[in-house]
């Protein structure tokens, strides 16, 4: 039996179940991808990449929601999507939630959330939003990233799901 490190995307096997990357993320000495709010704020929480040059353009500051079960998840993810997908014609192909566990994610809402559907991977239709794991979107990015994940998720998965936002960075810590 073997586990699937969500760190480096290496498959290791359950008895020894430890990360073999023991390099930090490979970090750019100029930051194009995020605006400078997204990226500050990700070196403040992982104290990763505090050389960086960051980006002129300022942008949004990254939001927290710390959430203890799904009943308030469901209230949080929809009141976001209708924020910025109905109110502010944020096309549904520019938000991306990047997730720890996008199984569970999935399974929990096999309806998706009130109008909205949950596809793995990219989204095929103006109602569906798109799921990835923090591995699967790595070096990949997009205009928004909702990072759901447990309060025990690791330094290194944090970064990279936090570097994928390019303007609008929301954070949604699921406790317990």
């Amino acid at each position: 039996m073997t586990d699937y490190c969500v760190c480096c995307g290496n498959y290791v096997p359950e008895s020894r179940f430890v990360c073999p990357i023991k390099e930090p993320p490979y970090l750019l000495h100029e930051n194009i991808r995020n605006t400078a709010n997204i990226y500050n704020w990700t070196s403040e929480k992982t104290n990763l990449g505090r050389d960086m040059i960051a980006n002129p353009v300022e942008g949004p500051t990254p939001i927290t929601e710390v959430i203890s079960d799904r009943g308030q998840l469901t209230l949080v993810l929809e009141s976001m999507f209708r924020k910025y997908l109905d109110d502010e014609y944020l096309p549904n192909s520019s938000l991306v939630i990047v997730t720890d566990d996008p199984g569970w994610l999935m399974e929990s809402y096999p309806d998706g959330i009130a109008k909205w559907r949950f596809s793995n991977g990219a989204a095929t239709n103006a109602n569906e939003i798109s799921v990835y794991s923090v591995a699967e979107f790595k070096g990949l990015e997009s205009d928004m990233i909702i990072y759901l994940h447990s309060n025990t998720s690791s330094t290194n998965e944090d970064y990279i799901a936090y570097t994928r936002a390019k303007y609008y960075l929301i954070e949604i810590v699921r406790e317990g």
